[in-house]
């Protein structure tokens, strides 16, 4: 499925219509941030959102 936004050809998020560009997915809940959580968080990558390493080196 794609953005109905005109002019735009991404890939519309979730049960969105639109892009993460056009104001489709979830945003990053950290205040003053407009950017899309990642994964299952609530946060961008950023703010802390997304998969972390789980190897022991890693930090």
């Amino acid at each position: 499925r794609r953005c109905i936004a005109p002019g735009c050809g991404k890939s519309a998020r979730a049960a969105s219509q639109h892009c993460i560009g056009h104001g489709g997915g979830k945003r990053c809940i950290k205040s003053g941030c407009d950017k899309g959580a990642q994964g299952a968080t609530l946060y961008c990558a950023g703010h802390g959102g997304g998969n972390r390493c789980e190897a022991e080196c890693c930090s």
